[in-house]
């Protein structure tokens, strides 16, 4: 599911001029996708991880007894805006 997620998610950024967190020189950067795919550097976006196995399990027990249909949120991402 994340791939498809992810796909959704540039995307959304490319529509919107959103930008992403990416290592640039040791420093963490906001920058536009194009500008990472132009530059060759898309492999230094700092993508949020999934959630564990372990967590999901914990948070389907704990707060939807059990019931793992209600996990909505394996895949995350974030897209940050220079301006709103």
């Amino acid at each position: 599911m994340e791939p498809l997620y992810r796909c959704k998610v540039l995307d959304w950024a490319l529509s919107s001029r959103g930008r992403f967190p990416a290592w640039v020189d040791g420093e963490l950067e906001f920058k536009p996708w194009e500008e990472l795919l132009h530059e060759g550097r898309t492999a230094d976006v700092k993508w949020p991880a999934l959630k564990s196995s372990q967590r999901a399990i914990q948070k389907s027990l704990r707060s939807y007894t059990g019931d793992v249909s209600q996990l909505l949120d394996l895949c995350r991402n974030q897209i940050v805006f220079a301006e709103v």
